[in-house]
């Protein structure tokens, strides 16, 4: 059985059988119309629906609902999303740029990979900023190609090990044993620079002897 609301709603051009239908079934018509936001006048809808035969018009504001129970769901939900597959690369990803991304560099792609995932989140995907930030993340990935070894055990994921063919990392910049590559002496030069602050900090404010002075 097909009803009143079925044909309704069926129809191109719903209020052209409205005078139809009260005829037909001698039933009351109450026409509706929801406003989500559509700019179409209202005022003028109720008129019409009256005219063709409907005696009463009811138009709901529903912007609000259709934004949060529609528009936003696609956006925002209130789950926890299971993705292995995904946690597994990006184990892999972050452990091929812990040895091709310079340190300062890695850092930043932290602080930025936030200010992404928030702009994301709030639907800017098209934002101008949004094109800037893509932009920057692409060319900080320029280096990274490699491989990485995993180990995957009871839901944990330990690194094995990791290669890349232009790697950052190298055996003598790590090692105390071969100190050729650096000098101990040099330690001094960026120890008495990167001190000044905290020594004028000190001198300002007594913090650092104060603290000493607590500690012991």
């Amino acid at each position: 059985m097909v009803t009143i609301e079925e044909m309704f709603i069926k129809q191109k051009k719903p209020s052209c059988i409205l005078a139809w239908l009260k005829e037909t079934y001698n039933v009351p018509i109450v026409a509706y119309c929801a406003d989500v936001g559509q700019e179409e006048d209202f005022e003028a809808v109720k008129v019409k629906a009256l005219k063709t035969g409907a005696e009463k018009c009811i138009v709901d504001d529903l912007k609000k609902e259709f934004a949060e129970d529609y528009i936003f769901q696609a956006i925002k939900a209130d789950a926890v999303y299971e993705t292995p597959g995904v946690t597994v690369l990006m184990q892999a990803h972050q452990a091929v740029e812990s040895i091709t991304l310079d340190k300062e560099v890695a850092h930043w792609k932290q602080e930025l990979s936030l200010k992404f995932a928030q702009l994301a989140y709030n639907g800017f995907w098209f934002a101008p900023e949004m094109k800037i930030l893509k932009s920057t993340l692409n060319e900080i990935q320029i280096p990274v190609t490699g491989s990485a070894k995993l180990k995957l055990y009871k839901g944990s994921i330990t690194v094995l090990g990791r290669q890349a063919p232009v790697s950052l990392y190298g055996q003598k910049l790590v090692s105390f044993d071969d100190m050729t590559s650096f000098s101990a002496a040099d330690s001094g030069g960026f120890i008495n620079i990167n001190g000044i602050r905290l020594s004028n900090w000190s001198q300002t404010h007594g913090s650092i002897k104060e603290g000493v002075q607590a500690g012991a």
